[in-house]
């Protein structure tokens, strides 16, 4: 049986801790279902009960004792007597008539059951020079005949017990055959858990397969997003080299911009400085030419 409180079954013909209930005769079939996984568990008979009630006339005992005693629809049952000292077994009686002392029932209803012992009858040998036993006198018979009609006589005369004692022992008896049902109860739910703990074990054995399944489903998922990060990762770092790159081609050709400004300006200062000589030689050549002039 399942005791994970996380875990909720679902019960067919159960309780919520999966313990049978069903009282009434027929057959009955106990399932055990958690999400998608269903698991029968047991086909369960719930048989008709009858009561044996033995009882014993003379002395000896029976098997089973003397008493009322519970068996299910169909159960075999072996009834065996056996006389006490100085007594025989008779017959069966009441609802099974037979002399045999050990005799095989079938339980289909309610059973009353008589075992009858009689006392054996012991003849004495007669006088004469052999010690040994010998037919008895017919007035030996007959006295033998008067001791049981005797014994007879006072059992009849035995005071009858009461009302209240037969009701105490009747009772006792109740008490007794409830003692012996709570017993089998509690044994046939011992065995129903166990039929139920096999097959919870079935449920919770697969549910570990599947949980395993998915577990590796999700390491081989982890593997290809892990390898999916490493490609992310070396695709930035060379993001970030490119980029850097073009940092300093951008540097480059703004140094390369500003020289050919500076180039440009440099020419421009040539062209001037050119033009300031050219204007210092014509003044020069007029400067020559004036002194030229005044020494003609």
């Amino acid at each position: 049986l399942i005791t994970d409180n996380e875990t909720d079954f679902t019960w067919s013909n159960a309780n919520e801790e999966g313990l049978f209930q069903k009282t009434e005769v027929g057959s009955y079939e106990v399932t055990a279902t958690y999400e998608e996984v269903t698991s029968s568990v047991t086909k369960v008979n719930v048989l008709e009960e009858y009561n044996l009630v033995i009882e014993i006339i003379g002395e000896g005992e029976t098997s089973p004792k003397e008493g009322e005693h519970s068996y299910i629809d169909g159960e075999e049952v072996e009834l065996t007597a056996t006389p006490a000292s100085d007594w025989e077994f008779d017959k069966w009686t009441g609802n099974l008539s037979s002399s045999e002392k050990s005799v095989a029932i079938v339980m289909e209803d309610d059973k009353n059951i008589t075992a009858n012992f009689k006392r054996k009858v012991v003849r004495s040998g007669g006088g004469g020079g052999g010690g040994g036993a010998t037919a008895s006198s017919p007035k030996e018979s007959e006295k033998e005949e008067e001791i049981q009609e005797e014994e007879k006589e006072e059992k009849e005369k035995a005071p009858r017990r009461s009302s209240l004692e037969v009701e105490r022992e009747l009772e006792n008896l109740r008490s007794r055959q409830k003692r012996v049902n709570n017993i089998k109860e509690n044994l046939l739910s011992f065995l129903q858990i166990e039929k139920v703990k096999e097959v919870a074990e079935e449920i919770l054995h697969s549910l570990i397969e599947r949980a395993e399944n998915l577990s590796e489903r999700i390491k081989e998922e982890e593997e290809k997003l892990e390898e999916e990060l490493q490609e992310v990762l070396e695709f930035e770092r060379q993001k970030e080299k490119l980029i850097s790159q073009k940092k300093r081609l951008e540097t480059m050709m703004q140094t390369m911009l500003l020289l050919q400004e500076q180039a440009k300006d440099k020419e421009e200062i040539r062209d001037a400085i050119d033009k300031i000589i050219e204007r210092i030689e014509q003044a020069k050549e007029r400067n020559q030419r004036k002194i030229d002039e005044k020494i003609l």
